[in-house]
């Protein structure tokens, strides 16, 4: 069989859509939400949880503290950890940051922080700031051709 020996059209002009990543569709608001929560649920039952913290996007954070509360309430009390939820306007749907922090890794200072000093700044995705790479020419996977004597 042939070697292709130089990349495909599509992979030298197209990028991955930072939003979907590649997939053509996101998930929506609602979804998004129901997807954290549970993720939250998981994350609280690990051992020695000391603290839950999640960044969303704004719509998000809004429909799980208006719409959700009981949910995110119920959790906290059953699980013994009371989550906190972070509106991000750097993210967008999809993406979501959660971070779990042991028992033994909580300290004072952690402790005492105020949540909106908590949110972590990500930048956002722009497609046109961030150019894709050139793609160098792959190296032939055959470099020499023994040629038999018939």
């Amino acid at each position: 069989s042939r070697q292709r020996l130089r990349p495909s059209l599509k992979e030298t002009s197209h990028i991955t859509c930072p939003r979907c990543e590649g997939q053509g569709t996101i998930r929506s608001v609602e979804s998004t939400a129901l997807h954290v929560l549970r993720l939250l649920e998981e994350e609280a039952l690990k051992e020695r949880t000391g603290r839950l913290a999640v960044q969303v996007p704004v719509a998000v954070a809004t429909y799980l503290l208006n719409e959700k509360r009981d949910a995110v309430a119920e959790l906290g009390e059953r699980l013994g950890v009371n989550p906190i939820i972070l509106p991000n306007p750097a993210l967008e749907t999809p993406h979501y940051e959660l971070e779990r922090t042991r028992v033994q890794d909580l300290n004072k200072r952690l402790l005492e922080t105020p949540s909106h000093e908590l949110a972590l700044t990500v930048p956002p995705a722009d497609v046109a700031a961030a150019p894709a790479a050139p793609l160098g020419q792959p190296a032939a996977a055959v470099q020499r051709m023994a040629r038999s004597a018939p």
